[in-house]
């Protein structure tokens, strides 16, 4: 479901790389950062390495800002521990629009995008969409989890 180069109108990696670095946090951001790549040089900018290292290094690096700008700046501590839907939303949403505008950005300066606006719009929707859609998922699985499992209510 391309929109143009790196832009997807429902982008499930995005919510797979937050979810990831909210659980692993530095680890994830070098993972994901390495791994992406990785597979930028397999797919959208194999001869062009310099763009796809770069993307590659935001892939991994917008998801860390996220995370470290809303445990810093809010209540939610480092482990989340005390993650709620209403600081999970704010993740999420903060995320959607801090990707994009990297990578929009990153995208313009290397001559990827014609048109900065409709591109990041359609990939804060994708973003959105795919964030949404694997956080609760993984939500509803540890929820599942403690009720059938654990026997405890979440």
């Amino acid at each position: 479901m391309d929109f143009s180069v790196g832009v997807n109108w429902i982008f499930l990696p995005a919510g797979l790389r937050l979810l990831l670095t909210l659980v692993l946090a530095e680890d994830a951001a070098i993972g994901i950062s390495l791994t992406s790549i990785l597979i930028s040089f397999n797919s959208n900018f194999e001869n062009d390495w310099i763009t796809g290292i770069g993307a590659g290094v935001l892939s991994g690096l917008a998801p860390y800002v996220t995370y470290r700008l809303v445990t810093n700046n809010s209540e939610l501590m480092t482990n989340l521990s005390n993650i709620n839907h209403k600081s999970l939303l704010k993740c999420i949403v903060f995320f959607a629009f801090m990707s994009p505008l990297l990578h929009q950005i990153w995208f313009v300066s290397r001559g990827y995008t014609d048109d900065f606006l409709s591109s990041f719009s359609v990939m804060i929707l994708g973003d959105l969409l795919g964030s949404f859609f694997i956080i609760y998922v993984a939500k509803y699985i540890i929820y599942i989890h403690r009720l059938y499992v654990l026997k405890k209510p979440l």
